[in-house]
């Protein structure tokens, strides 16, 4: 606009006059920036800069960090409202300080929440019974072996509701009463094998639990590895002997594991953690002088982890705990019904009548909840008597005998040989199945 040339007016009027000296035709791409503006745009990382970048582990920036944008970066990063338990946006005050990367990078690693590698390590699932006298599996994935004069029972107890002598509103603890033979072969452990001794090969594993014993006794704790073909490494890991409290009080034990890459490739492989909880003559040097122990022992939340420091384990539910349990036990029964017991519930059952002539055997098929990683082993009980290695033909009122056809890991069929009634035929079941490493 440079000039007013409507002839009806005063000429010499120009935008000057008007107060619009400044305007002018500058396209909007074309326009400038304030220095300010320009300051904290230099401070963004371009594209390239960006490009291939993990969220840890690339090339930090310079800019410094407020608490609140921590608190979003740390929710982005974890996935895990766990992590923020009890915080409001993230719910507390925020300071006025500010943080580089780097530092936000190490806040991250310390609220990274752990996957607990022991599978029941809260002692909630006990498919097999609720107490256990012998060398055996007692809660799932927990087993029990003795010297031949040791004497060790294994109980299920239940806290009181509202307790808080071990935080995380736990339900269940094992009770162990041990009562140890001094002699040459005299022993009482209890172990958790984890599949894929790979996963802590070379590496330092943080064992977290809580535990108690009324008489003060100690326990102590060693890796191991092995395969199912060849058994045992000969070597154990780290043994480390712990005083127990007479009242709840939280452990923590670092195993350091060497290279196992000598394992087994072709048969499954594990790597695990021993409690020590009495020690013979021959055994005592190896349990860190443990010696001979008679009194209780109670566990509860028991977690181990890769880690060089102690940290979080995410909490899986009971469904998923039982689904990681049934990959090496399952049962046809409920959940709180002993394997032998007489119950009607979960039972397998074949029906047929009338029965076509010149039939003398009939195959059946069981199917389980979940596939095992291995195949299993298949038990069969009766439904009236509970008899081992039965099932019952209802029309006889006779238990009988069945025999495995197929072995699948998801699967199983079998057949019986007996004499049939020509009106029908009825069979039920009762099924125990474990694939145990």
């Amino acid at each position: 606009m440079d000039k007013i040339t409507n002839p009806g007016l005063d000429s010499g009027i120009d935008k000057a006059k008007v107060g619009l000296a400044n305007v002018d035709n500058t396209s909007d791409v074309n326009k400038p920036i304030s220095a300010a503006t320009q300051t904290e745009l230099d401070l963004k990382a371009t594209l390239v800069q960006l490009d291939g970048k993990s969220d840890i582990g690339h090339n930090h920036d310079t800019r410094y960090y407020t608490e609140t944008e921590i608190d979003a970066n740390i929710y982005s990063r974890s996935q895990s409202d766990a992590m923020l338990a009890g915080k409001s946006d993230i719910g507390h005050n925020h300071d006025t300080r500010y943080y580089t990367e780097t530092e936000i990078d190490n806040i991250v690693a310390t609220n990274k929440l752990y996957e607990n590698d022991f599978i029941n390590g809260y002692f909630d699932i006990w498919q097999r019974g609720n107490s256990f006298t012998s060398s055996q599996f007692t809660a799932d994935r927990w087993k029990q072996t003795l010297g031949v004069n040791d004497t060790s029972t294994v109980t299920k107890m239940e806290f009181a509701l509202g307790q808080t002598d071990v935080p995380g509103n736990q339900k269940y603890y094992m009770d162990v009463h041990v009562q140890g033979d001094s002699g040459t072969d005299g022993y009482i452990n209890l172990y958790h094998r984890v599949l894929n001794a790979s996963n802590w090969s070379s590496k330092r594993v943080c064992v977290v639990f809580w535990a108690k014993s009324p008489e003060s006794l100690a326990i102590t704790l060693e890796g191991f590895a092995g395969d199912t073909a060849s058994g045992l490494l000969g070597d154990t890991y780290t043994p480390q002997k712990v005083q127990l409290s007479p009242i709840w009080t939280k452990y923590t034990v670092f195993i350091d594991f060497p290279n196992l890459s000598s394992l087994s490739l072709t048969n499954p492989n594990f790597a695990g953690i021993q409690f020590w909880l009495s020690a013979g003559t021959d055994f005592d040097v190896k349990a860190a002088n443990l010696g001979t122990q008679d009194g209780y022992i109670q566990l509860a939340a028991c977690q181990a982890y890769v880690a060089s420091a102690e940290s979080e384990t995410r909490r899986r539910t009971i469904g998923e705990e039982l689904i990681s349990c049934q990959k090496y036990f399952s049962k046809s029964y409920n959940q709180q019904d002993t394997p032998g017991s007489i119950s009607p519930y979960g039972i397998g059952n074949f029906t047929m009548s009338p029965i076509p002539s010149n039939i003398f055997n009939f195959h059946m098929s069981q199917t389980f909840p979940v596939e095992f990683l291995y195949h299993p082993a298949v038990t069969f009980y009766s439904r009236i008597t509970g008899q081992l290695g039965m099932i019952r033909d209802e029309f006889n009122a006779i238990d009988i005998n069945a025999t495995l056809w197929t072995n699948g890991q998801r699967t199983i069929s079998f057949y019986i040989n007996t004499a049939i009634e020509s009106s029908g035929l009825s069979i039920s079941w009762h099924w125990t199945a474990e694939a145990e490493i």
